[in-house]
């Protein structure tokens, strides 16, 4: 095996491990949360196996519900019969998917760009963004798998753009793959429904002729996306929708304060360090080193009349500009969650600004050596400050969901009949059990308001994110937001730990 035939197998299982390996050890130790418990694995063990994948597959939707994502439900059904309870499964299934993307967003960028250099290091970006791990930090956010099927879609798609005159058998094939996998996408996360626009916009602008070879599947895709039931009431949520008729968490009317926010809202056009939080806007998460990269690479190329005119380069124009257009009707939510809709933009994006860098420095130096070591400069530096960022964002709300849930565990096995009040928080008790105990809300700076409301015979007890002292209240037990994982063993022992959260159990003592 020759040099060239050792890199075409290295760099694939290279790019898998480090994405792996990177992520399963910043995941590590943390726990199932919130959305992981109340919804998706109730509805894995409350729906059956038939159910979820008739769901899958019913090319008949009731309503836009971002909710409904049925091999979301499947997979779940899956690892739950696999692990239980035990988070490590479902982190370690998330590490696997996000290096499973990563290799094959490498393999498709070196296939269809032909230059390795740029597949390489924009796999290398996606892979260690800190705004990646956002996203695989919450077991509930099945982003990533989104995205790997709307990856096959396209690459199934540009294989018979680069085919003069595919077979008739070939073409039926393949169309009805990506039928198959953008319905599956849809069902994983609402942004599938994007893959017939991008598909139509990418023909309209360039190869409108072939509409006619494209035309049927297309509408067979949007067919299956679009709840047509809904449409006269609810014509496009993500449009316009009457106040308070949108949840929260779900596609909100357009506004270009939310386009602005994920678009660039904090963006530091001087530096990398972002000390408010870790970056959350698509043009932070880039980096300024970067974007003012391509910014002169751009003008240049201008300059010199330079044609982009490879079909991959053209798709993935028109695949991040719908993309970043859907980013107007993004709901707005707290900054740790925030930064992973910034995956859907930077995965056409990220290889577009690297391209135009690299042809620009080919014309201006010539040769590759001087354009792939100014490409790696640029991602490596910006890697390593994603680096720091992924290191802070695992000391922000994973040691909530350590502490929270090693609580609730602890309580399940140790107690029946109980009450529990939560002293100024909501309830982070999402674990289901049959034990018996009963949780509550109580928001009150002052916890000696509670003594007054004690029922009478009835065990009580407390928790709180920070001491409490009161001469009713005994601490019964501590629950630091740390585990046993590497990450933990190495950075949260000793007198001197990065996490800052640690819920406390009082016993209330009356009398």
């Amino acid at each position: 095996m020759d040099t060239q035939d050792k890199k075409q197998y290295l760099f694939p299982i290279a790019i898998f491990l480090i994405a792996f390996l990177y992520s399963s050890f910043f995941l590590q130790g943390i726990r199932l949360f919130d959305n992981d418990y109340n919804q998706w694995l109730t509805f894995a063990r409350e729906n059956s196996l038939s159910k979820a994948i008739w769901d899958v597959f019913n090319p008949v939707l009731n309503d836009w519900n971002v909710d409904f994502r049925p091999t979301q439900t499947l997979i779940f059904k899956a690892l739950f019969s696999l692990f239980d309870y035990n988070a490590s499964g479902y982190y370690y299934f998330k590490s696997f998917m996000l290096a499973l993307f990563s290799t094959a967003y490498f393999l498709f960028l070196r296939h269809y760009l032909n230059n390795l250099a740029v597949a390489a290091f924009s796999a290398l970006f996606l892979a260690l963004a800190s705004s990646t791990f956002t996203s695989l930090m919450w077991v509930s956010d099945f982003v990533i798998v989104s995205e790997f099927w709307a990856l096959l879609v396209y690459a199934i798609f540009l294989n018979l753009e680069t085919r003069e005159t595919p077979s008739r058998k070939v073409l039926i094939t393949s169309l009805a793959i990506m039928l198959i996998l953008t319905v599956a996408c849809d069902r994983t996360k609402a942004n599938g429904k994007l893959i017939p626009g991008i598909l139509f916009l990418y023909l309209l602008l360039f190869d409108w002729r072939k509409l006619k070879r494209y035309w049927f599947a297309i509408s067979l895709m949007v067919i299956a996306v679009v709840p047509w039931k809904v449409l006269i009431n609810n014509p496009a949520p993500f449009l316009r929708a009457d106040p308070g008729t949108v949840r929260s968490h779900a596609w909100q009317p357009a506004s270009l304060h939310k386009f602005w926010n994920l678009l660039g809202g904090d963006f530091e056009p001087f530096s990398l360090i972002y000390s408010a939080h870790p970056p959350i806007s698509v043009l932070a998460i880039i980096g300024f080193p970067l974007l003012f990269s391509f910014i002169i690479a751009m003008l240049f190329l201008i300059y010199r009349r330079y044609a982009f005119d490879q079909k991959v380069v053209q798709f993935l124009a028109v695949w991040g500009a719908v993309n970043v257009a859907a980013l107007m009707s993004y709901p707005s939510l707290p900054p740790y969650f925030q930064a992973r809709y910034a995956i859907s933009v930077l995965i056409p994006l990220v290889p577009l600004l690297l391209i135009a860098i690299y042809r620009a420095a080919v014309i201006a130096w010539g040769g590759r050596k001087v354009p792939e070591l100014l490409i790696a400069t640029l991602v490596m530096t910006t890697i390593c400050f994603h680096g720091y960022h992924t290191f802070r964002a695992r000391n922000i709300l994973p040691p909530i969901m350590i502490a929270s849930d090693t609580l609730r565990e602890y309580v399940a096995n140790n107690f029946k009949n109980t009450w529990f009040f939560y002293i100024d928080n909501p309830v982070w008790a999402f674990r289901p059990t049959t034990d018996g105990n009963q949780f509550f809300s109580y928001k009150e700076e002052k916890v000696e308001s509670v003594e007054s409301r004690l029922p009478p015979n009835t065990s009580f007890y407390i928790i709180s994110q920070r001491p409490l002292e009161a001469s009713f209240l005994k601490l019964h037990k501590s629950f630091p937001g740390k585990s046993e994982s590497l990450f933990d063993r190495i950075f949260n022992t000793g007198k001197t730990p990065f996490y800052k959260t640690t819920f406390y159990l009082y016993k209330v003592e009356s009398g």
